[in-house]
């Protein structure tokens, strides 16, 4: 089945998902959490762990991942993989809490869509403030990660910086592996996510604040940084690290716009699954960042391709 899917993903291409990617999250909803003491059945559960994960936007999905036996467990496997070792100099304690903070993202957006929906409903309010400390309360936590991590992984040669004139902010960050670039990813879409439903609350309660916006922006013109090195992995691989570019679109300028629009085009060349008019792109891209920031419901089931 998983042969199935992605095989799917090269040839059945111009869509976003497959009846094989539904009967996969169906069939480990019904097989249970995986046995540790089962090699096999870890090894299958972390060749769809990413489908898993990606099926945090999707309620039908995530109702039973968000389950703590499967939490605890997942996470287990996942430490299992053999190329967590290719991680280093990230620690297996760094991959825990990057881990742990991505797969909560799903009871991110559907607490942030509640407020948004009615910000002064019954218990809403008390509910935001909660929910607004434990954003910054992560904050805080992963971006030192992500300061320390970054410094660590040049020092080590893991990462590297240099000027680039083809980057949209003239550098480019590369990296050992696409596997440390997800990683790195994940530090930055972290952010994004938290800044972007911070700032949309402060909207939501009549206090804008720039300053959150300030600093969703230099999040994402970090992540830009690392478009030119994305841009020279294979697409399918490019494909499974750029959902930052969702999140962060909006805090571009024009030029900048223009850029990322033309990055999802080069890494969607393959596959084709989004519109090559400029109008319907940028309402796309705009679109999707909501969907990823709890700004829109999440959805009830994976998009029919039929």
């Amino acid at each position: 089945m998983v042969l199935l899917e992605r095989t799917c993903k090269l040839f059945d291409r111009g869509k976003f998902s497959s009846i094989h990617h539904q009967g996969i999250l169906q069939m480990m909803e019904r097989k249970g959490p995986p046995d540790l003491n089962d090699d096999l059945d870890i090894t299958v559960t972390n060749e769809v762990h990413g489908l898993m994960i990606s099926g945090y936007s999707v309620e039908s999905c995530a109702s039973f991942i968000e389950k703590s036996e499967w939490q605890d467990v997942m996470a287990k496997c996942a430490f299992k993989h053999p190329k967590v070792s290719s991680l280093e100099p990230l620690t297996s304690v760094d991959l825990m809490i990057i881990y742990d903070f991505s797969k909560g993202i799903f009871s991110w957006l559907n607490t942030m869509h509640q407020i948004r929906t009615n910000p002064h409903g019954d218990e809403n309010e008390a509910l935001s403030i909660i929910f607004e400390q434990k954003l910054r309360d992560m904050l805080t936590k992963i971006r030192k990660l992500a300061a320390e991590s970054f410094e660590l992984a040049m020092k080590e040669g893991a990462v590297t910086e240099r000027d680039d004139p083809t980057s949209i902010v003239g550098k480019r960050i590369d990296f050992k592996s696409a596997l440390m670039c997800q990683v790195f990813m994940s530090l930055h879409l972290i952010q994004m996510t938290a800044l972007r439903m911070l700032y949309e609350m402060s909207i939501v309660y009549g206090s804008p604040d720039p300053e959150l916006w300030d600093q969703f922006r230099d999040v994402a013109v970090e992540n830009w940084k690392a478009l030119p090195y994305i841009l020279s992995l294979e697409s399918i691989v490019a494909s499974n690290t750029i959902a930052t570019v969702f999140i962060g679109y909006e805090a571009g300028n024009e030029e900048e716009k223009l850029y990322l629009q033309n990055v999802m085009l080069s890494v969607d060349e393959y596959l084709g699954r989004y519109p090559k008019d400029r109008a319907r792109l940028d309402t796309v891209i705009l679109e999707a960042g909501k969907l990823l920031t709890g700004l829109k419901p999440v959805l009830k089931e994976l998009p029919n391709n039929s």
